[in-house]
Formats: C-alpha cells, structure tokens, sequence
C-alpha cells in the first residue's frame, strides 16, 4: 500500500498480528507456575481453554482450507501460536489499561455498530440478530464486547506508539541496513546423545513419577450427545428468482459501484530533510518538466518520488475506486480530466504531482451482475431467522429428533465425543471440553465450517485410572521425556555462557565431530512457510552480529549457529526497499515488545501445567 493511502484499523490489525504471529516474541515464557481454571494466567486474567480452543480451532480450519496436512510438530507449533496470541492480547490489554486508555460505552456501541454485521436488510442495527448470531457462535455477549474493548484499546495504544515509531531519515537508514539485507550463516545439529542421553530410572522411581501424575495416565472420558447439524446448503435451493428480484428492487442503491480512476503521482514527502518551502520549490520545478513533456512522467517518477509503493512503477497507481486516498489527493482529482498534470498540491504526507490518465463514473450494476451475491445474503438471512426459530424449540423440547423430522435437516442420536472424534472428518475437540462439569441435559452450539451444530448431553462416562502394571511403557516414555526436556535446557544454557564466537562454534563442531554443517543465506522478508526450522532461527539471526553464535532450540533439538556476515542486497531486488509503513511497523513492533515484556516481569505470568497436559499443549 503506498504511504499517502488511508491509513486505518487495517495497519492497526498488521501491527498486532505481526506481534500475535511472533514476529517479534515476547519473553514470557520463562515464568512458569500453576493453579487456577484457567491454561495460562496473565496477572489477574485467566486464559480459559474455551478460549484457546476457538483461536486454535480456527487456525486449524484456514488449515483444512488451505488442503494443509501438519506433521506433529507443525502442530505442536501451531498450539503454542494459539495460545500465545491470547497471552500477547491480554498483556496488550494491560498495558493499554495502565496507560489510561479506557473505552467508553459509546465507543463500544459504535464500534459493533461500525462491524455492519448485525444490520438488517434495511442497514439498521438489529438487536434481535446481534444477539442471535453470538449465540450461534457460542459466543456470550459479555465475552464478545469485551473482546470488541480489548480491540479498541489496542488501536488506541497503537496511536500512541506510533508517533513515537516515525522513522526519520537517520532511523530509516539503521532498519534499512539492518533488515534489507542477507544473513550468510552456518548451523549444525547438536548429536543426540549430548541431549538425550541414555536415562537410568528405577521402578521404584516410575512409581513415584506415576503417583504424582494423577490424571495423565487414565483411559480419556466419553460423552454421549444429541446432535442436530444446520448450514446455508438447506437453503440454497429455496430462493426464488421473484425474492432476488424484489430484495435488488428494494435495494438498488446498495449495488452502485463507485468511479474509478487511473493515475500516476510523484510524491515529495515532509519526512525528507528538506523543509516545505524547499519541497514546494523542488516539487514546482519538476511539475514545469514534465509539463512540457508528459511522456517524461514516468522517469521523473522513478527518479525524484519519495513513495517507494509507485516509484518504482513510474508513479504508476494502477485502476482505483475512490475511497482509498487522503482527502486531499481525491479533491484534486475530482476536479481533474483524463489526461491533465495537477499543479503540486500539499497533502499530510507532502506535496503531490498528480497525472490523471483515465477516469470512470459510477454506475449501478445490472441485476444479472448481483443476483449471487443477493442470493447469499437472502440465504444468511433465512438460516438466521432458522437459527432463532431452532433455538426457541430446544429450549422447550427434551430432544431434538422432532425438529430434525419437521424440518429434515442431519440428527445425530447418542453420538460419542471423544477427544479425538470428528464428526464428518472435521475435528470436535472444542464441544469435547466444552462438555466437562456440565450436568446431563446441558444445551450448547458449535460453528464450524459453516456448519452450526446444536448438541444436547445425554449420558457421561468417567475416565479410569490404567493400572501401573498396564501403562508402564507410557509412564516410561513421559519420565524419559520429561528428564531429557530438563537436560536439553539445562545444555543450552550452558553452550551460550561458554560459546559465544566462530571459535566456539569450531570447537564444539570438532568435540562432537560434526561432519554435517548447513551453508545458508536468508533474507529477512523471505517466505519460509514451507521451512519451519528457518522461521524459528529467523528473527534471532537477524538480531547477531557478524561473528556471534547463539544455540536455538527447536522441538526436542538443540542448533548451533554462526552468523558469518551480511551481505546488501542489489538495487533491482523488488523487495527492497522496505516502504515507511513497513519500517514503522518494525518499530513500533520493537517499541511494544519492550513494554510488554518489561510489564510481564513486573505481574508475572503462570501456566497450569495439569490444564496444558489435558490439552497437549507444549509450553516448556
């Protein structure tokens, strides 16, 4: 996106979810303890695992839709990346809270207002249907505006830190030599029988180890359920062509599409070490050059445009709909006809050169063009009127096998939910662990793929403890696991005390015998989705100097790497170089992990072992 577009929730939300992602991690793993209902508690705030078994659960959809299969540490990471976007709002939250930024009830109201996702056909906010759809979502309405609260404090923060991450010329240049570069380095696997050495343990010692573990070695607990099963499909085929004609009569105005137009610009920006009255003067004197020859546009563009998003394309903006640019850019214009140079004008961003070189008028399109898309919203529409209509008869009925025979919509009787069931090959576990503690009868509902599954209890069934003599291979695996676990930590902190230069690196590749050593050289905005390993060491990588080792851990492993040097990458990179939006969102990133982390030691945060191991979630 080029610098003088609007900037708005959309960079907010870029910002956030870099640091949701661990695009620059937050030390809070290193405070460990246990207690409370909640997986992971974040000063006062608990994470509770309806929480992160919706933020996994829709990780693992984007997943199913990608066609992605994930091995077993694949997932693992993704578990961690659940639950550490959870931590990482919450302690945004606090933060955000001691700093003084409150939200008020009419900032709420607007914001849900502002969402258009709870009006009715009329545009109007519908109370009915707000309510309704958070509870086909399984979402109660106190958790979801608190959650709509935790998003504004964010973007109030946001706005905060982002005057103070401006990146000047001098600051420009740092991250520019920092991040636009390639890391030349070298790794090597740490031998497994440095970290995994062979574990003596006596039965005596097993049977202890098994006594302390309660709950970890017995047979899982089984539910059995009613299950009704609702989706758009029911009525997909229920639309008639006289509602769609009607629904695009009535609403035509909705259906116009805004004009458009085709344009170049040259940008010079306020953040250049020139001051306005030079940038005026400058930006004047290349408007009277390319004046007297507009096919001039494109190399004065590339050679004087402080907007790296177009300068490298002649100035060139492509085809856009109005609505995308400042106030400024698009009075200016408006005012415009197809093939005139604008005088430079100021914007918030600097003065402008603007070559308009084709303009569209608005126009409303054509019910052939639309039909779908009314079709869709017509199929939402019933299924939510549907919704409610369910939800009114199960409250008032035992089962739900007469409301699946009126309406023949799929009914499951006695379905068993396990913890690994799927129910049509999509994974239920969030309706598993929602059922614990619930008393028989218990009503809820599940969305999942756009399906929306109403589940009644019918019948509960305790795990059993597996007698020691029968789970003693498994009690053997978790000991042995677990002691190596405190080996390989209690190893890597003891390499980075003693080696920390190419010499290190060279006598423990010659200790050990290592005669596998991996060359590499990476980028820092190279795409790694298809190399976890990388992923991991990259943002450590970037922060050595030449020279530095560091040993990563990954999984059960232990990595040894050498940052060589860095090389600049060339001038015809297409990545290079980073834009000052992007800059800024390094910075701000950086600015933000250091609050957080700095409030993090100061409330500590505790993870429930128990709750984690219920839910195999790694988090040492």
């Amino acid at each position: 996106m080029e610098i003088f577009r609007k900037k708005g929730f959309k960079m907010f939300f870029a910002i956030f979810a870099a640091l949701f992602m661990g695009i620059f991690g937050f030390g809070v793993v290193n405070f460990l303890g246990g207690g409370g209902t909640g997986l992971v508690t974040v000063g006062k705030k608990e994470i509770k695992p309806q929480d992160y078994l919706r933020v996994y659960e829709n990780i693992s959809a984007r997943n199913r839709q990608n066609g992605q299969n994930l091995t077993p540490q694949q997932e693992n990471s993704q578990k961690v990346q659940a639950l550490h976007s959870l931590i990482n709002s919450n302690m945004i939250a606090i933060v955000a809270e001691d700093m003084g930024l409150a939200v008020v009830e009419e900032e709420l109201i607007q914001a849900i207002k502002n969402s258009g996702q709870f009006n009715n056909d009329n545009g109007e906010f519908d109370t009915n249907k707000y309510q309704d759809i958070l509870k086909a979502q399984g979402i109660s309405i106190r958790e979801f505006e608190e959650n709509i609260k935790k998003n504004i404090l964010q973007q109030k923060w946001a706005k905060l830190v982002l005057p103070v991450a401006n990146v000047s010329a001098k600051t420009g240049n740092y991250f520019q030599s920092r991040f636009s570069r390639i890391a030349n380095f070298r790794y090597f696997e740490v031998p497994s029988n440095i970290i995994k050495p062979k574990i003596e343990v006596s039965e005596a010692q097993l049977r202890t180890f098994y006594g302390e573990r309660n709950d970890s070695f017995r047979t899982p607990e089984s539910y059995k359920i009613e299950l009704l099963e609702i989706s758009e499909e029911i009525f997909k085929d229920k639309i008639s062509t006289q509602e769609i004609q009607s629904y695009y009569n009535n609403n035509r105005e909705k259906f116009s599409q805004k004009g458009s137009f085709l344009a170049s610009h040259i940008l010079f920006s306020i953040d250049s070490d020139l001051g306005l009255e030079a940038l005026k003067k400058k930006s004047e004197e290349i408007y009277q050059q390319v004046q007297k020859n507009k096919s001039s546009f494109a190399a004065l563009a590339k050679k004087h445009s402080d907007d790296p998003g177009s300068k490298t394309k002649g100035g060139d903006l492509g085809w856009t709909s109005y609505g995308n640019f400042v106030k400024e850019f698009e009075e200016q214009v408006k005012k415009m006809k197809k093939g005139e140079i604008a005088k430079p004008f100021l914007s918030q961003f600097g003065y402008h050169i603007v070559y308009l070189r084709d303009k569209k008028g608005a126009k409303n399109s054509s019910f052939q063009d639309v039909q779908v898309t009314i079709k869709n919203i017509l199929v939402k529409n019933k299924l939510n009127n549907f919704l409610k209509l369910i939800f009114q008869r199960s409250q008032k009925e035992q089962g739900f096998q007469k409301i699946s025979q009126d309406y023949t919509v799929p009914f499951k009787a006695d379905f068993l939910v396990q913890e690994n069931s799927q129910y049509k090959g999509i994974p239920i576990k969030s309706i598993y662990n929602s059922l614990k503690g619930k008393p028989v009868n218990t009503l809820d509902t599940y969305v999942v793929d756009g399906k929306y599954l109403f589940y009644k209890l019918n019948s509960f069934t305790a795990g059993q403890k597996i007698p020691f003599e029968k789970s003693k291979k498994n009690v053997l695996l978790a000991y042995t696991q677990e002691e190596h676990s405190k080996v390989l930590n209690t190893k890597q902190k003891e390499f980075l005390q003693k080696y920390k230069n190419k010499k290190g690196f060279d006598v423990l590749r010659k200790q050990w015998r290592i005669s596998r050593v991996i060359n590499k050289s990476l980028s820092y905005n190279e795409l790694l989705k298809d190399n976890p390993l990388l992923l991991n060491f990259r943002n450590v990588i970037f922060q050595l100097n030449t020279g530095q080792m560091i040993v990563q851990k990954y999984s059960d492993k232990l990595f040894v790497i050498l940052l060589d040097n860095y090389d600049k990458k060339s001038d015809e990179d297409e990545n290079i170089p980073f834009t000052k939006e992007q800059l800024e969102r390094i910075k701000t990133s950086l600015l933000i992990d250091k609050l957080v982390n700095f409030k993090a030691q100061q409330i500590g945060i505790s993870y429930n072992e128990k709750l984690l191991k219920q839910h195999n979630i790694p988090f040492k």
